[in-house]
């Protein structure tokens, strides 16, 4: 439901929190979703040219089977090759039907919903190396030089996936409850393949899965995530606190200009970024992001959405996100005049400003939102240049009833035709107190009462 005009008074302090992760680098493995860590070791704890030892993580287990023969599953130094980061690293060699295996185990990992993410190093030697999730052959993922051989998820390759064979940086990903799993390799977006079946993760091993196979295990170079951020895809990826969701149709991602950008294509392709943690309904938060439009392709047409949700795409409605939802859609249409800046409360659409004020150009997108209101207040900076944003148009929503929970309220921004996404921020705001929401109630009420003398 659409909110009377209301007023709200906000002091802004940045504050940023930390995951709840030692400070080092690690093989290492995280909820996502309430920021602990299920695992976590550095391999500085294990003895050189033993295999690593079962308490030698500084969080979560290990389980090393060395195997037989002239087989190798040790810690080593430098040598054969210099290690990615700190002194020491693990290497395994098989030797025939001889393959040694190295299980993390970890505690409960969250309910379903939670999302769970392992990074670690890896160089191939020679014929590759497998990753099993839960120690499972159904759930298994072989590494080879430029490929990745997706083996029991699906049967088919992550085709554009391709390590290096230099230290290249794996970054796995699995919601629990779900069936997909999730591989990047050096900060590349995200690609998903389906299990047979749905599963929860509770561990994950390193196996030679082939004769003679070769390979390294190390520390990844890791910064804590942080729930309140900034990002400029400086790097040409989404960085650290935020991941792509499903495709809808074929969308064209692509952060190789140091943006977030989209299109041009079709409608019928759409595709969501959005941040790591899903429980932004529980936070105060000031949420913003520059959008730039140039739908002059397609008929002056561009779709950018912006706010508070999930990244699944409503696959019944032209793939916008699906609810619940509370979003600001930022459109341009040349020929139909009534379509400019809409807002999306789960179900309900409702046109705020028409395409007469908006058009084409660069905007800066702002979301408010306080959990003791449950009010979301939108704004735009039309025709942003850079400084102190300045309110053209606003809107507010409330979310009471749109079924938020810690699982489903992403920080999520994208759509389709030719938009670029830029400067993205997320800091931290005091709640409001008793007065502030008294203040909201009264000028609430006020633009009520005008409303309806109209």
């Amino acid at each position: 439901m659409t909110v009377a005009n209301r007023a709200s008074v906000v002091v802004l302090a940045v504050v940023f929190v930390l995951a709840a992760t030692p400070n080092a680098d690690a093989v290492l493995v995280r909820n996502i979703t309430d920021g602990t860590t299920l695992f976590f070791d550095d391999f500085e704890n294990g003895t050189v040219n033993s295999p690593p030892g079962t308490n030698d993580p500084d969080v979560g287990t290990w389980t090393a089977t060395p195997s037989g023969g002239s087989s190798l599953l040790e810690i080593r130094d430098t040598v054969p090759y210099t290690a990615s980061q700190g002194d020491q690293f693990v290497y395994t060699m098989a030797d025939g039907s001889q393959r040694p295996a190295l299980q993390a185990n970890f505690a409960a990992v969250g309910g379903g919903g939670d999302l769970i993410q392992l990074d670690y190093m890896l160089k191939i030697n020679t014929h590759g190396g497998g990753l099993r999730l839960n120690n499972d052959s159904t759930k298994r993922v072989f590494f080879n030089n430029g490929s990745i051989v997706n083996v029991n998820i699906e049967g088919a390759p992550f085709p554009t996936l391709a390590p290096t064979g230099n230290w290249d940086r794996v970054s796995v990903r699995h919601t629990n409850g779900t069936k997909g799993v999730s591989i990047s390799i050096n900060g590349s977006p995200y690609e998903t393949k389906d299990a047979s079946v749905a599963f929860d993760l509770t561990g994950f091993a390193y196996k030679a899965e082939t004769d003679h196979a070769a390979f390294g295990i190390d520390a990844v170079d890791y910064a804590p995530e942080r729930k309140f951020f900034t990002e400029d895809f400086s790097d040409n990826s989404p960085g650290p606190n935020m991941v792509l969701g499903p495709a809808y149709g074929s969308p064209t991602p692509d952060f190789s200009g140091g943006d977030f950008s989209l299109g041009p294509a079709a409608d019928s392709n759409r595709i969501y970024l959005g941040t790591n943690g899903r429980d932004y309904s529980s936070v105060p938060f000031l949420f913003e992001a520059t959008v730039t439009m140039s739908g002059q392709e397609n008929n002056g047409y561009a779709s950018p959405f912006f706010g508070m949700g999930t990244l699944a795409p409503d696959g019944g409605n032209y793939g916008e996100p699906a609810s619940p939802r509370l979003l600001m859609q930022v459109g341009t249409f040349e020929n139909d005049p009534l379509y400019g800046l809409e807002s999306r409360d789960n179900s309900a659409r409702v046109t705020e400003v028409n395409q007469v004020a908006l058009a084409h150009g660069t905007h800066r997108l702002r979301m408010l939102w306080h959990p003791a209101t449950q009010i979301a207040i939108f704004k735009i900076d039309k025709d942003f240049a850079g400084g102190a944003f300045v309110s053209d148009f606003s809107f507010s929503l409330d979310g009471s009833d749109n079924g938020f929970d810690s699982t489903n309220s992403q920080l999520i921004l994208g759509g389709g035709y030719p938009v670029r996404f830029d400067d993205i921020s997320v800091i931290a705001i005091p709640e409001p107190s008793a007065t502030v929401l008294l203040l909201f109630g009264l000028f609430g009420l006020v633009g009520l009462a005008r409303r309806w003398r109209k």
